[in-house]
């Protein structure tokens, strides 16, 4: 087992945390407010599936509840779909023996994305006895898929100027 830092792990917490309220800002983009990307979401998926290990299943709850906490959304919700997302991937992947390069890792965060955002939205639209539209979640898996590409770089430098020893 390798070993990890718990400053390291700290650092990616915060900035977890970070990209997660940027979520959930005021930023106004006409006609793309309620459409950014859901940069939780890709640092989850790097960090906590790609890496197992790096976020724990109480930071994954915990920023969950931080999300529903400032969105507006019932508490738990966010957290929920969280855990359920990485606990299946996670084990996919601990199924799957081969190295994946990025077109596979690209298309099994289309797949989580899809997951949590569907799950969240099944779970609010039973919740409040209403089938919300469809529609906004897809842009949002859309959105959020394009900008993964770029984010990925990112959490790779990350990776390996926080986790990775000499």
């Amino acid at each position: 087992m390798i070993f990890v830092d718990r400053k390291s792990v700290f650092i990616l917490q915060i900035i977890a945390v970070f990209l997660a309220m940027l979520n959930l800002s005021d930023i106004k983009v006409n006609y793309l407010a309620d459409f950014l990307p859901l940069f939780d979401v890709m640092i989850i998926y790097y960090f906590a599936v790609l890496r197992p290990g790096i976020f724990a299943i109480w930071f994954l709850f915990v920023l969950g509840i931080i999300s529903d906490s400032i969105s507006g959304v019932p508490l738990g919700i966010t957290s929920f779909c969280y855990i359920i997302a990485v606990k299946l991937f996670v084990a996919i992947n601990n199924r799957a023996t081969i190295q994946q390069n990025f077109y596979q890792i690209f298309g099994q965060f289309i797949a989580f994305t899809f997951v949590i955002l569907l799950l969240k939205w099944l779970i609010i639209s039973v919740y409040s006895l209403k089938f919300y539209n469809i529609i906004n979640p897809l842009i949002h898996l859309t959105i959020t898929s394009i900008t993964y590409i770029f984010m990925h770089m990112f959490f790779h430098s990350l990776d390996k100027k926080l986790l990775e020893s000499d």
